[in-house]
């Protein structure tokens, strides 16, 4: 299996829940119950599949986008499903391992007030990487533009960079248009590297500021944004989930890298963040503190706050169980006050819980609700099944919903994860990617499952899609169909003008 189980996790705090299948097994209140009718556009779905063959072309990647129609949800039909690769509009010719579509990500870059897609192939050009832009129009046209890393990093590209492996999109510098900022974790020996590539009207992502890892740390590996001191500017948020923390020691316990916007390559306005510092846990070897970021308002105070994974955390003598801290904002930033590290069920070995992380507001409530993925996490007597856990948001404590897949076909759920409203009820629903989940005749060829929010918790009935209910594209052994996720925004998408009239029936 194409799967890399590294990651790093930190714990204090155990939550226990019960394991149902399709658990909802919740702690939030009565019965689902969605609003009699749509109060707003619907947002459509991005999907990764970086297994995707072209032809004889092995691993050379595709997307796939799912239209969201008020009142149904996703969906998975003819009339509102594409897909799009590097051969589609003349961007770039596939090539073997090149994994178009393992990182993908929605913005406005050319402030033409419809969105654009920016997908990751990290494995262009033997690992150096790259990323195409689809950029959308009114008129539902399209153009897809292909960025090598070489017009990108300063000092030059060498095969495994990974450029594209990450990517998170906002306006970093205070323009009012969209940026786009991308990882290349393996840049410099795996000291890593981000470039931050500016929006204009008209202009297809121009200027730049580079930002540098060191030693080995993969700085880049994870990207987040959100605007944490409140200054109208998005802040980026790096993990480096093999930095060393220890003083002069090797321990790649990772750390987190706070870069206020406006952005300014000098790094003058950073703050850094270790397990250590948050005062919940101790950085230890190989937690890998970072590998997974996630930004919400989960204490309802109308500010932001960070969630990081740290999935290689040991919990006793039991190893690579998993965990994940939080930091909340202060009104000022965010500080280590009231800061959390939780574990989440019973301590598994290479379980690996904050693997993945998301944040939505499922409930319709004042607050983010967190969603965690331990995709390997075994379940029903199903090896590596995978588990995912939503810690519902409220001034105080969280309750807790945890979701298991209900037969075999399931491998890796929650290996990524999305929120977002596909119906228009105002609720968001969560999207859990299972990559390795195998279809009749299939092996691996990947799903992803939806559960749509409601006033009190989710609809106890998942939408399972896969490519077999997809028109543009055929489900084939290897695919990995899930492995990345991505909300499209509604409104400034191709499917809204199709859609519009049915908003309101």
């Amino acid at each position: 299996m194409r799967y890399k189980k590294a990651i790093g996790v930190f714990l204090i705090a155990t939550l226990l829940t019960g394991i149902v299948t399709w658990g909802i097994t919740s702690a939030a209140g009565p019965m689902y119950e969605p609003p009699p009718y749509p109060t707003k556009a619907a947002s459509s779905l991005i999907v990764g599949v970086p297994f995707e063959d072209a032809g004889s072309i092995q691993d050379a990647g595709v997307i796939d986008t799912i239209a969201g129609v008020a009142r149904w949800g996703l969906k998975p039909d003819a009339s509102s499903n594409t897909y799009f690769s590097q051969a589609k509009d003349g961007a770039g010719t596939p090539e073997k391992n090149e994994l178009y579509g393992r990182a993908v990500v929605s913005g406005d870059f050319d402030s033409n007030g419809w969105y654009d897609i920016a997908i990751g192939v990290p494995g262009e050009d033997n690992w150096k990487g790259a990323i195409d832009v689809i950029f959308f129009f009114e008129d539902g046209s399209s153009v897809q533009i292909f960025i090598p890393e070489d017009n990108r990093i300063d000092q030059g590209t060498q095969p495994g960079d990974a450029f594209g492996t990450s990517l998170v999109a906002g306006d970093f510098n205070g323009d009012g248009y969209d940026d786009l900022a991308v990882g290349a974790p393996g840049y410099d020996n795996h000291a890593g590297a981000v470039a931050v590539l500016y929006g204009f009207p008209e202009l297809p992502l121009i200027a730049r500021d580079l930002f540098f890892g060191t030693d080995a740390e993969r700085f880049g590996d994870a990207l987040a944004r959100a605007d944490f001191d409140a200054n109208g500017v998005y802040d980026l948020v790096v993990g480096s989930p093999n930095a060393d923390t220890g003083n002069l020691v090797i321990n790649r316990s990772g750390k987190v890298t706070l870069l206020y916007g406006p952005l300014d390559r000098s790094f003058v306005w950073k703050e850094t963040w270790t397990q250590d510092s948050t005062g919940q846990g101790v950085s230890e070897e190989d937690d890998q503190f970072g590998a997974a970021l996630a930004t919400g308002d989960f204490n309802g105070d109308g500010r932001a706050d960070l969630a990081i994974g740290v999935p290689g955390e040991d919990r006793g003598t039991v190893e690579n169980t998993g965990a994940v801290n939080i930091l909340y904002n202060d009104q000022y930033n965010l500080s280590k006050t009231g800061a959390k590290v939780l574990f989440i069920g019973s301590p598994h070995k290479d379980n690996r819980t904050g693997f993945s992380l998301a944040a939505g507001n499922f409930n319709g409530d004042d607050s983010d609700d967190l969603v965690i993925g331990t995709p390997y996490a075994d379940s029903n007597g199903v090896a590596d099944a995978g588990r995912v856990d939503v810690l519902w948001g409220t001034p105080t404590d969280m309750g807790i919903t945890t979701i298991t897949p209900p037969d075999a076909h399931f491998k890796y759920m929650g290996y990524a994860l999305a929120a977002g409203d596909f119906s228009g009820y105002g609720y968001d629903a969560l999207v859990m990617g299972a990559p390795g989940y195998s279809s009749p005749g299939r092996s691996s060829d990947g799903a992803i499952i939806t559960l749509s929010g409601g006033y009190s918790g989710f609809s106890p009935n998942p939408q399972i899609i896969t490519q077999n209910d997809l028109a543009a594209t055929a489900a084939e052994d290897g695919d990995n169909f899930g492995y990345a996720l991505a909300i499209w925004p509604p409104v400034r998408s191709p499917f809204y003008k199709q859609y519009t009239p049915l908003f309101w029936r």
